[in-house]
């Protein structure tokens, strides 16, 4: 979980916050793309934010960044929000930096989020990108993600879904494609 302390005025200012916090480039794009949520069966392991079963060299995407400095800040139908760690993840290494960006309104949802360093390599990069529409009957879900790791091997992600009320619950469903290096390396339909 988080650990953090902040300041907030939401009309005027916005938010910040120092400590462990969600990543913007997670909150704004690759959590939203999901159906599942984060990290079950629907995406095999985390695979929405470019890692998963057959990932090698870790994952590409952070969901949390410790001892950060967040900012957030809402216009209307759209948020945007900054991160930076203070401490290098390496000795020697980069500082891990991330931004987020959605606009919602009504059924829709469109976000895109970007990071670099998360591994404190000056190669690592992760951009990612959600679109969510919602029907009543049905909301869909539709996600991509693209970036290299510390070792400069390309990485992707795919994922399209969708969740439909049924009684006091839902079913949930997605399908998740991803490549490494420019090969398949999972590929994985579930049903919830």
């Amino acid at each position: 979980g988080g650990s953090w302390v902040g300041l907030s005025n939401d009309a005027t200012w916005g938010a910040i916050k120092l400590g462990r916090w969600w990543s913007q480039a997670f909150l704004k794009a690759q959590y939203a793309a999901d159906p599942f949520g984060m990290g079950t069966l629907g995406e095999g392991t985390y695979g929405s934010v470019g890692c998963g079963p057959a990932f090698r060299n870790g994952c590409l995407g952070t969901f949390w960044m410790n001892s950060s400095v967040s900012y957030e800040k809402s216009f209307g139908p759209i948020s945007a929000g900054v991160q930076y760690s203070v401490p290098a993840v390496t000795p020697g290494g980069k500082h891990p930096w991330n931004v987020g960006l959605s606009y919602a309104s009504g059924p829709l949802y469109v976000g895109f989020g970007h990071e670099a360093s998360n591994d404190g390599s000056d190669k690592e990069r992760w951009s990612s990108f959600a679109a969510n529409y919602d029907f009543g009957v049905a909301k869909l879900y539709a996600g991509y993600g693209t970036g290299r790791d510390a070792a400069s091997v390309s990485r992707k992600n795919l994922l399209v879904g969708f969740s439909a009320p049924v009684g006091a619950g839902e079913v949930i469903g997605s399908y998740d494609l991803q490549d490494q290096g420019g090969a398949r390396v999972e590929q994985l339909a579930s049903l919830g």
